[in-house]
C-alpha cells in the first residue's frame, strides 16, 4: 500500500495540510489529460470539475493525529495489508512540517503497530 502521509498535532492542523495532496491530485490528473500542459514548470491549479471536494481527501488520506494514523494502518492490517509505503513530502509544505511530520511517525506511531501486519 502506498499512502501520502501527515502527522500533526492535531486534526485541525492535519486537514489544513489537505490542500498538498489536492495540489498533486489536480496537476496529476490535468497531465492525464492531457488538457493542460506544463509552462516554465507550473501547473495551472484549474480545479477539476468532476471529482469529490477536496474534504472526500481525508478518508483516503494518512493525515492526522498519530492515533488517528495508529487506527487507519490497524485496519488496513486487518484487511490483511502487510507493507505501507508512507510518501511524506508531496512538495509545498515547509521542510520544518514535513520533519515534524516524520518524527511523529516514528515517534507515536511506528512502535503502536509493531505488532502488527503492517511494517
Amino acid at each position: 500500500m502506498l499512502r501520502h502521509v501527515y502527522v500533526a498535532d492535531s486534526e485541525q492542523a492535519a486537514r489544513a495540510a489537505l490542500w498538498q495532496t489536492d495540489w498533486v491530485r489536480t496537476a496529476s490528473e490535468h497531465l492525464t489529460r492531457e488538457d493542460q500542459p506544463v509552462v516554465e514548470g507550473l501547473n495551472d491549479r484549474t480545479p477539476l470539475t468532476d471529482v469529490g471536494p477536496i474534504e472526500d481527501l481525508w478518508e483516503r488520506l494518512f493525515y492526522g493525529t498519530p492515533d488517528r494514523l495508529v487506527e487507519l494502518h490497524r485496519r488496513q492490517a486487518a484487511l490483511g495489508v502487510t507493507d505501507c509505503l508512507c510518501w511524506f513530502d508531496l512538495g509545498g509544505l515547509g521542510h520544518q512540517d514535513i520533519v515534524t511530520s516524520m518524527r511523529l511517525f516514528a515517534s507515536d506511531v511506528i512502535p503502536a503497530v509493531a505488532g502488527a501486519a503492517v511494517r
